[in-house]
């Protein structure tokens, strides 16, 4: 969460965008937004794809293997 948090609002400060104005773009409220900036409220796929669009940026995942432990 932390990390999509930090994204969305290094984002947003790049698009000179205000927490008001991204928040009514998504439909949500600025509250809201700010939870998912600050990492403390969860954002869903649909939320983050709306995000997206609004601030005209892609969303990449990526899937990283776990480390192995060591047998023995």
């Amino acid at each position: 969460k932390k990390k999509i948090g930090i994204a969305v609002s290094e984002r947003r400060r790049l698009m000179l965008v205000s927490q008001v104005e991204l928040a009514e773009r998504c439909r949500i409220n600025r509250s809201n937004l700010c939870g998912i900036e600050k990492g403390l409220r969860p954002v869903s796929l649909a939320m983050l794809e709306r995000i997206a669009q609004s601030l005209d940026c892609e969303i990449s995942i990526t899937l990283k293997a776990r480390p192995k432990e060591n047998a023995g």
